[in-house]
Protein backbone atom coordinates (compact mmCIF):
# COMPACT_ATOMS: atom_id res chain seq x y z
CA UNK A 1 0.00 0.00 0.00
CA UNK A 2 1.40 3.42 -0.92
CA UNK A 3 1.95 6.03 1.74
CA UNK A 4 -0.87 8.19 0.35
CA UNK A 5 -3.33 5.28 0.49
CA UNK A 6 -2.17 4.51 4.03
CA UNK A 7 -2.65 8.17 4.98
CA UNK A 8 -6.21 8.29 3.62
CA UNK A 9 -7.14 5.02 5.30
CA UNK A 10 -5.86 6.22 8.68
CA UNK A 11 -7.33 9.69 8.20
CA UNK A 12 -10.82 8.29 7.62
CA UNK A 13 -10.58 6.09 10.70
CA UNK A 14 -9.23 8.83 12.97
CA UNK A 15 -11.89 11.26 11.71
CA UNK A 16 -14.55 8.72 12.72
CA UNK A 17 -13.01 8.39 16.18
CA UNK A 18 -12.59 12.15 16.71
CA UNK A 19 -15.43 13.83 14.73
CA UNK A 20 -15.18 17.25 16.43
CA UNK A 21 -11.39 17.58 16.27
CA UNK A 22 -9.66 20.30 14.26
CA UNK A 23 -8.66 19.22 10.77
CA UNK A 24 -5.03 20.29 11.26
CA UNK A 25 -4.68 18.12 14.36
CA UNK A 26 -6.21 15.18 12.52
CA UNK A 27 -3.81 15.65 9.61
CA UNK A 28 -0.76 15.97 11.86
CA UNK A 29 -1.77 12.95 13.92
CA UNK A 30 -2.36 10.91 10.78
CA UNK A 31 1.00 11.86 9.27
CA UNK A 32 2.69 11.08 12.59
CA UNK A 33 1.14 7.59 12.71
CA UNK A 34 1.88 6.86 9.05
CA UNK A 35 5.42 8.22 9.43
CA UNK A 36 6.10 6.03 12.46
CA UNK A 37 4.76 3.01 10.61
CA UNK A 38 6.72 3.65 7.41
CA UNK A 39 9.99 4.69 9.06
CA UNK A 40 9.78 2.04 11.80
CA UNK A 41 11.12 4.67 14.15
CA UNK A 42 9.84 7.21 16.65
CA UNK A 43 12.51 9.79 15.84
CA UNK A 44 11.00 12.85 14.19
CA UNK A 45 13.87 13.17 11.69
CA UNK A 46 13.25 9.68 10.37
CA UNK A 47 9.48 10.14 10.39
CA UNK A 48 9.83 13.37 8.40
CA UNK A 49 11.73 11.60 5.62
CA UNK A 50 8.68 9.41 4.97
CA UNK A 51 6.15 12.26 4.72
CA UNK A 52 5.73 13.33 1.09
CA UNK A 53 5.31 16.94 0.02
CA UNK A 54 7.07 20.13 -0.97
CA UNK A 55 8.12 21.04 2.58
CA UNK A 56 11.71 20.49 3.66
CA UNK A 57 12.50 17.84 6.22
CA UNK A 58 13.36 20.39 8.92
CA UNK A 59 10.01 22.10 8.40
CA UNK A 60 8.16 18.80 8.84
CA UNK A 61 10.17 17.99 11.97
CA UNK A 62 9.27 21.39 13.44
CA UNK A 63 5.58 20.95 12.57
CA UNK A 64 5.45 17.52 14.24
CA UNK A 65 7.38 18.84 17.23
CA UNK A 66 4.91 21.72 17.68
CA UNK A 67 2.04 19.29 17.32
CA UNK A 68 3.40 17.04 20.06
CA UNK A 69 4.14 19.99 22.34
CA UNK A 70 0.61 21.37 22.02
CA UNK A 71 -1.05 21.35 25.47
CA UNK A 72 -4.44 20.81 23.79
CA UNK A 73 -3.22 17.39 22.74
CA UNK A 74 -4.02 15.36 25.82
CA UNK A 75 -3.18 11.69 25.50
CA UNK A 76 -4.94 9.33 27.84
CA UNK A 77 -2.72 8.04 30.62
CA UNK A 78 -1.73 4.57 29.48
CA UNK A 79 1.35 3.94 31.60
CA UNK A 80 -0.71 1.56 33.74
CA UNK A 81 -0.94 -0.73 30.70
CA UNK A 82 2.83 -1.01 30.60
CA UNK A 83 3.35 -1.42 34.33
CA UNK A 84 0.70 -4.00 34.95
CA UNK A 85 0.20 -6.33 32.01
CA UNK A 86 -1.98 -9.44 31.94
CA UNK A 87 -2.45 -11.39 35.21
CA UNK A 88 -0.33 -14.33 34.01
CA UNK A 89 2.56 -12.02 33.20
CA UNK A 90 2.26 -10.19 36.52
CA UNK A 91 2.44 -13.46 38.45
CA UNK A 92 5.85 -14.32 36.99
CA UNK A 93 7.37 -10.86 37.04
CA UNK A 94 9.23 -9.81 40.22
CA UNK A 95 7.49 -6.85 41.80
CA UNK A 96 9.53 -3.75 42.57
CA UNK A 97 9.46 -2.68 46.20
CA UNK A 98 6.82 -0.17 47.15
CA UNK A 99 7.55 3.16 48.76
CA UNK A 100 7.60 1.47 52.18
CA UNK A 101 10.25 -1.01 50.99
CA UNK A 102 12.38 1.83 49.68
CA UNK A 103 12.21 3.75 52.94
CA UNK A 104 12.88 0.67 55.06
CA UNK A 105 9.56 0.94 56.89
Amino acid sequence: MSINQLYHTWFERITQLRPGERITRLRNLTWLIVGIFQSRSVHLNKIATKIPGQAKQLSIVRRLSRFLANPALRPRPVEHLFHRGPPMVRAHRPQPPGIHGLLGG
